[in-house]
């Protein structure tokens, strides 16, 4: 536990103040900042919205201890600090992703305790706590660690349900796998092992009641309905206006689906093979994610219970994933915990027929193997660990604007506003946002305003997802004829290193060769002085 905790909170300011540094953390953040100004329909259901609710509670006890402090004076004065100081606001998101990490350590460990014993849980707790793409993801304020958090809880209490045969276990996990679905609505899928758990607890029932209640089959029936009722009521609680406003809730759930249905930005393929050869591969490491698949197909074979309720889940969510398109790597964050509990199984297992065989300590050999099969994910972690602790190249290129351009100049920022630093293009400024269309330039403003001449400062990016990156032909023809380069910003060599593709997150996913800091390379141009009129 202490080592997940180190890993995931270690580096959590990365890319601060630039606050598109992880795609979709302003869009959860601010959805939960405007729950306080009284309005509690998000108006928005292309996530459900109970993490932005928790985010809203933990805001405004933040604003509560600040005006404890003297800091606000009011909550609007609070909340009007937003555009002005985001740091806390993205921290508060980022720890509880952090956290919601960290505890799904435990989670697996005990569920390592209750199907096996505890040299497997350990050596699961351990695989999660070094699994690159779980420490990569607690770092941001979004949805997906959490939600996978509460699929693992609930999986938990499912396995206690069944083995232990009570009915209690069974309506906690239908809330904990609600609360997953008012997060991120995949969770929904619990319902799959539930169905292993519940057939599972029948079978293993040593009594059957005569009592007209329908026997053991009865019970497994009443326990389904005990579960979609609590889950049922665990989603509504949280995301309630899916409910009340559900013409919106329907249309963005439409909207959703066929977003997944088609590739973002740039076809990677079909998820089945995607995650597999790519987001799994690279996000735990070659050995351990081999040794979490022999883990499954091991239980499959030597305990059919067990490998029921442990492989349910993971397995409808990668059929789910299979005919998508849309392919993010944190798509396959739900699966790794099971991962991990897999390849724990097959490593004490082999651990122990060595021990028999060489009169050797099982526990010895299972660790010793362990740490060979983590090195490559923990490898990764500590490179973009020390990535996340550096400044990202977006902070220095915006001070640099700050201290080198000067008021009344003109520049042009090629590329999305991800890759784009943050700096106060004001009127108070007059520095003029440049942006060509059709070989035209426009100054910034609504609508944006044709102005004659070409800018003074060009600042062009180039990284590893040149989808987000892209700066027009002239541009660069442009610079080159006109312009002298002035000023380099070297984040990392591109060659050598692999980024997930769709999505506008400029650290590395694997490599990490030549790798300084995250964020783009920049090369800022200097328009040259004989050609100014």
């Amino acid at each position: 536990m202490a080592l997940a905790a180190a890993v995931r909170f270690y580096g959590l300011r990365f890319g601060l103040p630039h606050v598109q540094a992880r795609p979709d953390e302003l869009v959860v953040i601010g959805v939960g900042k405007d729950f306080l100004t009284g309005d509690l329909n998000p108006r928005f259901f292309r996530y459900p919205s109970l993490f932005m609710y928790v985010l809203a509670a933990l805001d405004y006890a933040y604003y509560l201890y600040g005006r404890a402090m003297g800091w606000f004076s009011s909550l609007d004065h609070f909340l009007s600090t937003f555009p002005l100081y985001w740091v806390p606001f993205f921290m508060i998101a980022r720890v509880l992703s952090a956290a919601a990490g960290t505890a799904t350590v435990a989670a697996v460990y005990a569920i390592g305790t209750r199907l096996f014993d505890r040299l497997t849980a350990g050596v699961a707790a351990f695989f999660l706590a070094l699994a690159f793409l779980h420490v990569r993801d607690s770092h941001f304020g979004v949805t997906d660690v959490s939600m996978t958090f509460c699929v693992t809880v609930s999986l938990l209490f499912l396995v206690r349900g069944a083995l232990e045969d009570r009915r209690l276990p069974f309506a906690i996990a239908g809330v904990l796998a609600g609360a997953g679905a008012s997060i991120k609505y995949n969770a929904v899928l619990m319902v799959v092992p539930l169905a292993a758990a519940v057939v599972v607890g029948a079978l293993d029932r040593r009594t059957t009641p005569n009592d007209g209640s329908g026997g053991r089959w009865g019970e497994a029936a009443r326990r389904v309905v005990l579960f979609a009722a609590c889950c049922g009521a665990g989603l509504v609680a949280g995301t309630p206006f899916a409910a009340i406003d559900w013409h919106a809730f329907i249309r963005d759930i439409a909207e959703e689906s066929t977003h997944i249905g088609v590739p973002h930005s740039y076809d990677l393929g079909y998820g089945g093979v995607y995650h597999i050869a790519f987001s799994l591969r690279y996000g735990l490491g070659l050995p351990l994610l081999i040794a979490g698949l022999a883990g499954f197909a091991w239980l499959a074979r030597s305990d059919w219970r067990k490998a029921a309720l442990l492989v349910s889940f993971p397995a409808a969510y990668y059929l789910l994933l299979v005919p998508t398109r849309t392919v993010f790597v944190r798509y396959a964050i739900p699966l790794v915990p099971f991962l991990c509990l897999g390849a724990a199984c097959v490593t004490t297992a082999g651990a122990r027929v060595i021990g028999r065989s060489y009169r050797l300590s099982p526990a010895a050999i299972a660790w010793a193997a362990a740490l060979v099969i983590v090195a490559p994910s923990a490898y990764s972690v500590g490179q973009l660990d020390r990535l996340f602790a550096a400044t990202d190249s977006r902070v220095l290129l915006a001070d640099w604007i700050r201290a080198n351009v000067k008021p009344g100049s003109s520049i042009y920022l090629a590329g999305s506003i991800v890759v784009q630093p943050i700096v106060d293009f004001s009127p108070r400024q007059t520095l003029r946002y440049w942006i060509h269309r059709e070989g035209r330039s426009f100054a910034e403003g609504r609508p944006p305003r044709p102005v004659e001449g070409i800018p003074d400062w060009l600042v062009i990016p180039e990284t590893g997802v040149p989808e987000y990156s892209y700066c027009p032909p002239e541009v660069k023809s442009l610079a080159t004829e006109r312009y002298s380069a002035v000023r380099t910003f070297k984040a990392m060599d591109l060659d050598g290193n692999l980024f997930d593709r769709q999505d506008a997150f400029y650290y590395p996913y694997a490599g990490f060769h030549g790798v300084q800091r995250g964020g783009p390379n920049y090369v800022v141009y200097a328009r040259k002085p004989e050609n100014r009129n």
